[in-house]
């Protein structure tokens, strides 16, 4: 593996959009036969997960009256906020001896929670799918996507993060956090910072990431690390990207029809929404929302196969089934599916299973 240097005419690449299509020109083109690893700082904004509904993770006014951008990542995963004093990276993963490490979330926090600890940090562990937690408290969170031979995973990690920004612009369904037993985003969060013990408080962001790199290398200086960097066309390339996708409202915000019904749940595994309608007591239009991974690349036509199902228990049950929507969330039974649309008023609430 080799360290991706994030510099563009000696300066950090430091825009939300464009550090996201990097890691997506990486996933589209493989300009590099090994595994790459790489590390930035972005400017403040709120980055999504492709398959949530911004209108309902994030308060758009605040956002957009304190200068804030949106961007939505190429794969799944819930929503943060991220600004300077938050760490971004990214494992692209092209070798194929490692390709068994896809939606390992554990092992590429390894890395983490050995730096953390060796700082005297205590109760450093991973929860959940893909959560890194400082005693109970979310430090990182992680994200995965997956095209033919190869794959991409990475996250953010809060280091010295602006807490009571991220609790005021990020907007959860109440549940996710309710059934940790908690009341808001900000208490669900902390940063590093905040962690450390007296005697390293002084640490700064790039002397972490340095701790960190050379934890994820095993090298004693970050001089001995190995680089790669990307050429003029691996940049205009990239350009296109954000002018085509990551810097476009209608990718960001979501172009998708938003319809009258609107149900969605947290599960132990995930948050999952159904934002639809019914016509002549059939399912007339229906769209999926949520933080879920998914090796399902057009969940549309998935959507679409449903479309026409008689809103009664077996039907929708067989339709979930027969349509193939299952493989876009395979964790999720057909029971709980034609539930939440027949009866959504019971839904919203914590998962007890």
């Amino acid at each position: 593996m080799k360290l991706l240097d994030l510099t563009r005419n000696g300066q950090p690449v430091t825009d939300v959009a464009t550090v996201e299509a990097v890691s997506t020109y990486l996933m589209q083109t493989n300009p590099f036969s090994e595994n790459t690893l790489f590390m930035a700082r972005n400017e403040p904004a709120v980055v999504i997960g492709k398959y949530q509904d911004a209108y309902v993770e994030v308060d758009l006014d605040y956002l957009r009256a304190h200068h804030i951008k949106l961007m939505r990542r190429a794969a799944g995963g819930g929503a943060v906020y991220t600004d300077l004093g938050n760490l971004v990276y990214m494992f692209h993963v092209v070798e194929p001896q490692d390709q068994h490490y896809w939606l390992d979330f554990k092992h590429y926090a390894k890395p983490l929670v050995t730096t953390l600890t060796d700082l005297g940090i205590d109760d450093v562990g991973v929860s959940g799918r893909n959560d890194v937690t400082i005693k109970g408290k979310k430090i990182s969170g992680m994200a995965a996507f997956q095209q033919k031979n190869r794959f991409s995973l990475g996250g953010t990690v809060l280091f010295d993060v602006d807490t009571e920004t991220a609790g005021k612009v990020l907007t959860p369904l109440r549940s996710k956090y309710a059934s940790k037993g908690l009341s808001s985003v900000a208490s669900r969060i902390m940063d590093i910072k905040q962690a450390l013990p007296a005697t390293k408080k002084a640490l700064q962001a790039q002397d972490f990431i340095d701790r960190w790199l050379k934890t994820i290398f095993n090298v004693s200086t970050v001089t001995a690390i190995p680089t790669v960097q990307l050429s003029d066309t691996d940049w205009a390339a990239i350009d296109q990207l954000v002018a085509d996708r990551y810097g476009n409202d209608d990718w960001n915000y979501g172009s998708r029809a938003h319809f009258d019904r609107y149900v969605s749940h947290h599960f132990k595994r995930g948050t999952v929404a159904f934002n639809y309608d019914v016509a002549d007591g059939q399912l007339a239009h229906f769209t999926v929302y949520g933080d879920f991974f998914t090796g399902v690349q057009d969940i549309s036509s998935k959507e679409a196969g449903l479309i026409g199902t008689k809103m009664e228990s077996e039907a929708l049950k067989e339709a979930f089934e027969n349509s193939g929507f299952g493989m876009v969330i395979p964790w999720l039974l057909p029971a709980d599916f034609a539930a939440m649309l027949l009866n959504p008023e019971k839904y919203d609430v914590v998962e007890k299973r």
